[in-house]
């Protein structure tokens, strides 16, 4: 016992007044009737060595009578007293048996010594009989805890399961925080004794039998009376004093460590075992954000031991800790929280999309349509950005804020998305203007109210158009666009498509985005283009309505099998119905089977070649219209209706959603299931993961992908400087890779497109979730039946389309180089130009092109291979390849986009870094065995590898197996054969000599057409005259043509051909591109 040292007990008496302690409120005292008789019967001296210590409770402290009200009931004759700390706990609705078993009142030295007497026994010496300066100061600390307050504590794990001497004490007078006096410590633990977890006695559980069987869920929370609630529920629930106390990540000094679990966790974190986490729900941002952090770190730690993890959510609103759930809820509001627990990985998911927009809002509604907000409140300058959730009319409010302004323009990423768009807000698509001196011109009038896409931005001239309203809808979608699409990058213009952007961005008077997915990195960049990321603040309008979710049947499946069958089998019994699907090809067998299915079948398909179509383009344009005038039993749409589209009438029963992974992320695949607007249900199939990944490499972190990227792009500049002019190179090397926007918005959105193609199928069962919908997962296995129509109909459209390509009309260069860039083209047309392209890369005459030459092609895959195969064998290919890439850009004078650039040359260098020369010779064989140094080699460039050929070599990997697909990357098969040696069979293999020899024909014809092309010269510019068909190509005079200035290029250009408002150009060194005529300024003016 430590010494009195405030003198509150009287040395010279042993006397103790029961009675005057009785009528103290809110202590232990006043319920000591049933210890009076024990009083006169016990010497006083034993009972002055025994009373003063902590009073363990019993049954007067609990009357039998109960109440339903979550306050604390007032006294009655029948129902004696509670004390203030039991009712506190009852409140949070813990049966009495658990209270009893763990919670005690304390008060005076007996509440001091709970919390120093570790730190005093660790001070040896005289500290545990005297009063010395340490034990003083440290009491003093302390000192609030004489007024009283309860005390809670368990068993201990790693002592058999006995009492632990660690708990947790709630003073009644808490202390302030030295760091913020504002604050209180509402909780206090002992002195220097590491914090642990408790294990609450009293309940059901047998924390000895949950520690040997891993099939009994733990559940972990936030404070002890939590876990009293959730034990009084049924479940093995554990408290930690806080939510980072489940490991540790510092040592005693603070100094960083690598992060463990502490002792209690690991005691009953055994592998294979269940742990549900169950931590607060606050709605202050900090504060959840803080939670998230230590959920993550304990739930990352606990998957390391071999424990599966749970994250148990539910509203904030509900209830901040379990036991407010309980209270405000109910005990089946928790049930349901816990069985509609989130696994760590849908967790993060989770996570990511609640904190993808975190800008203070400036208004805040919650209404399902927006127009309620009047225009006049929204100001006319400045960013403008409107979060809402889909179907709440964010496209009516912009067509009433733009109603009335004499200049607008919006801008879009796909041409039949943008038609309707316009037609909604009564504005002029591009496409469809005249031009005239450089203006847009409509039937009657010039107009500065245009839409256009953003691949056409140079169209646009930024004079014309300032002060203007700029309207990105679905902005996300059109940033991605125009920083990763190939179509803004031909012909090396996407630096000047970024230059002329943020011309716009900044001479706009006001810039009006709009998006269900708007997020924090999107609006910064917009910003930081603008250039008033730190003046302005956008005037924010996010709308937290949420529309009645729609059923989801989610089909999780190997293969879209078992979900084609269910389509095909709706269809047949005749209902109608929505097909959204992530790949051109599969909306084309799906389609296939529909007409198989019933070839008087009304339906409809909407893809990338069927668009232009006119039946295809009126739906699009107006769907509701064009579905009311005619029925349609089936609606089959790719991405290219993915956005943009909305369907508003009652036409179908149920959705479907077929996603392959072939080109969407999760958030284009909910945006296409939510096309059409009715809440009716939904049936969805997505691949485990997809394909679709950033071409730079597969980093999850926008801060890693942009450090691989500017390493293999120094590499690569490094290979081929010789091969470089001095402007390029000194364009490259100087490339600010710390400040430019453009790299950091592109770093962001393709880290977050790898995010979602490694987690696909949970990545959009998380999202429709997050978005409202009631999503029921259904696993499912393969419907054999439907498997088989689908391989048939896949080989059919392969044979088919090959067929088609070899009738194609022949085209000449001049006609491909048009078509090739073109806005949009009639089916008949890509066939043509697929032909050219094939007969230009196999150096075939295009009449040449056959069937069996397309289908070898495999939809580009050989072509590729081939590449890789020529720049191996010929060195300067690489080196070309990657030079012109830089001079197609650098000709702009705008710089250079770094994710566009091929690395030819640095890909080639780390095959030869390989060895894989060596390999390349008929006849040449291998085994395991002679593969030792090859396979050291590998796995000693194995990061290399990843970052330049995209191939991860493991060590578990054969070498046969690594050198195999390295080879298959360059399109060249191996084949083996046996043979004993030493009693023992052998596989030696070596090159596909028939293969082999038919890539280097290839390649021996792509290099007799190059060299002929290099002693010929450019080719003679011709002229362009439509006759009734496609278009004629006549030689002209160049001397004779008139001189033009486009863009800031120095040199003049002249016009080689003209199609409508598109004309070819040619500059003095022959290269020609596709440019609109009114981007054109005649030489002399």
């Amino acid at each position: 016992m430590l010494p009195d040292f405030l003198g509150l007990r009287q040395q010279s008496s042993y006397r103790v007044d029961l009675c005057s302690m009785e009528h103290r409120s809110d202590k232990p005292f006043r319920h000591l009737k049933s210890f009076q008789q024990f009083a006169q019967n016990c010497d006083h001296a034993v009972l002055l060595e025994n009373f003063p210590t902590l009073l363990p409770l019993n049954d007067a402290v609990f009357p039998t009578c109960h109440h339903t009200s979550d306050s604390p009931p007032a006294p009655s004759p029948d129902c004696s007293p509670t004390p203030a700390y039991v009712q506190e706990w009852q409140a949070s609705h813990v049966e009495p048996a658990i209270i009893r078993a763990n919670v005690r009142y304390a008060e005076d030295d007996a509440a001091v010594e709970l919390l120093t007497r570790h730190a005093i026994e660790q001070m040896g010496g005289h500290a545990a009989q005297y009063a010395t300066t340490a034990v003083i100061k440290l009491r003093q600390r302390y000192h609030h805890a004489l007024a009283g307050g309860w005390w809670v504590s368990g068993l201990d794990p790693l002592n058999d399961w006995a009492p632990m001497d660690w708990g947790q004490f709630k003073p009644e007078k808490p202390r302030q925080r030295w760091n913020d006096p504002e604050k209180v410590i509402k909780y206090e633990v002992p002195a220097q004794q590491s914090t642990r977890a408790l294990f609450l006695d009293g309940s059901e559980i047998n924390w000895a039998d949950v520690q040997t069987d891993i099939t009994i869920p733990r559940l972990w929370t936030e404070g002890a009376k939590k876990a009293g609630a959730a034990l009084t529920q049924g479940y093995a629930a554990i408290a930690l004093p806080g939510v980072y106390s489940g490991y540790r990540s510092k040592d005693k000094l603070g100094n960083p460590i690598t992060p463990h679990l502490i002792a209690d966790v690991l005691a009953i974190a055994q592998p294979g075992s269940i742990h549900y986490l169950a931590f607060d729900q606050d709605e202050k941002p900090t504060t959840r954000r803080n939670v998230a952090i230590a959920l993550s770190r304990f739930s990352q730690l606990l998957i390391s031991a071999g424990a599966h993890v749970r994250i148990v959510r539910w509203s904030p609103k509900q209830g901040k800790g379990i036991d407010d759930l309980i209270a405000n809820h109910g005990p089946d509001a928790f049930h349901t929280a816990v069985e509609k627990a989130l696994t760590f990985e849908e967790w993060q998911l989770w996570n990511a999309l609640d904190n993808r927009l975190t800008v203070t809002p400036t208004l805040k509604l919650k209404t399902h349509d927006l127009t309620v907000l009047s225009p006049e409140s929204v100001p006319d300058t400045g960013i403008i950005a409107l979060a809402a959730a889909k179907g709440t009319g964010k496209t009516n409010l912009i067509n009433g804020l733009v109603a009335d302004q004499p200049k607008t323009l919006l801008a879009g990423h796909r041409i039949s998305l943008m038609r309707h768009l316009c037609e909604r807000c009564g504005i002029h698509y591009r496409g469809d203007l005249d031009r005239q001196g450089g203006r847009f011109l409509t039937d009657s009038a010039y107009t500065l109210r245009v839409g256009t896409c953003v691949d056409s931005l140079l169209a646009i001239d930024p004079d014309s158009f300032k002060d203007c309203d700029l309207v990105l809808d679905e902005v996300c979608q059109v940033l991605r666009h125009l920083l990763t699409s190939s179509t803004c990058n031909q012909q090396g213009k996407r630096p000047v498509l970024l230059m002329r952007f943020r011309q716009l961005i900044r001479t706009a008077k006001r810039v009006i985005l709009a998006d269900a997915d708007l997020d924090d990195s999107a609006l910064r960049y917009i910003q930081l283009l603008r250039g008033d990321v730190d003046t302005t603040k956008p005037f924010l309008i996010r709308n937290d309505y949420q529309a009645p979710g729609y059923p989801v049947r989610f089909i999780q499946a190997p293969d879209s099998s078992a979900i084609t069958g269910e389509l095909l089998r709706d269809l047949k019994d005749g209902l109608r119905l929505y097909i959204a699907t992530d790949s051109k090809r599969g909306s084309k067998r799906i389609h296939r089977l529909i007409n198989e299915l019933q070839s008087q079948l009304p339906n409809l398909l909407i893809n990338s070649d069927t668009s232009g179509g006119e039946t295809e383009r009126a739906f699009m344009e107006n769907p509701d219209q064009h579905l009311t005038t005619i029925s349609l039993q089936a609606v089959t749409a790719s991405p290219s209706a993915g956005t943009g589209l909305s369907i508003e009438g009652e036409h179908f029963d149920k959705v479907y959603g077929l996603f392959y992974g072939a080109s969407s992320t999760d958030a284009d695949m909910a945006q296409a299931l939510g096309r059409v607007r009715a809440p009716i249900p939904r049936v969805v199939w997505c691949a485990k993961y997809g394909r679709s990944f950033s071409k730079a490499g597969r980093e999850t972190s926008p801060k890693q992908l942009r450090s691989l990227l500017k390493q293999k792009t120094q590499a690569n500049t490094l290979l081929i400087r010789a091969s470089l002019s001095e402007v390029g190179y000194s364009g490259l090397s100087s490339y600010d890779w710390d400040s430019d926007p453009h790299i950091h918005y592109w770093s962001q959105i393709e880290a977050q497109r790898n995010r979602s193609m490694w987690h696909l199928r949970t990545a959009l069962k998380v999202r429709l979730m997050h978005e409202g919908h009631q999503v029921e997962p259904v696993t499912l296995g393969k419907d054999q039946q439907a498997h088989t129509l689908l391989k048939e109909a896949r080989d059919d459209m392969k044979v088919e389309q090959a067929i088609s390509v070899e009738a194609a009309h022949n085209i000449t260069a001049a006609e491909a180089k048009l078509l090739d860039q073109m806005e949009s083209l009639e089916p008949e047309q890509q066939l043509s130009l697929q032909k050219y392209k094939l007969a230009e890369f196999y150096c075939v005459p295009i009449e040449e092109v056959d069937a069996d030459m397309v289908f070898a092609d495999n939809h580009g895959r050989r072509r590729g291979q081939l590449l890789n195969l020529e720049r191996m064998l010929e060195p300067e290919t690489a080196t070309e390849a990657d030079v012109r890439a830089l001079e197609r850009q650098g000709q702009w004078q705008q710089g250079y986009t770094p994710w566009d650039l091929s690395n030819a040359t640095l890909k080639r260098e780390m095959r030869k870094r390989l060895g894989l020369a060596a390999y390349l010779k008929p006849g040449k064989q291998w085994d395991g065995d002679s593969l030792a140094e090859f396979k050291a080699t590998a796995l000693r460039y194995a990061p290399q590898i990843k970052a330049a050929l995209n191939f991860t070599v493991k060590p578990e990997v054969s070498a046969v197996q690594i050198l195999n697909q390295l080879l298959e990357q360059m399109g060249l098969l191996c084949i083996q054969s046996r043979y004993r040696s030493n009693g023992k069979r052998v596989r030696v293999y070596q090159l596909d000599p028939v293969c082999y020899q038919q890539q280097l024909a290839i390649l021996e014809r792509r290099k007799a057409s190059q060299e002929k092309a290099t002693e010929e010269g450019p080719p003679p510019a011709t002229n362009h005259s439509s006759r009734g068909g496609c278009p004629v190509v006549e030689h002209i005079q160049t001397g004779r043509l008139e001189q033009w200035r486009w863009g800031t290029l120095p040199s003049p250009w002249v016009i080689q051909a003209e199609v409508g408002e598109l004309v070819t150009i040619r500059d003095s060194n022959g290269e020609t591109f596709l440019a609109s005529r009114a981007e054109l300024v005649s030489w002399n003016d």
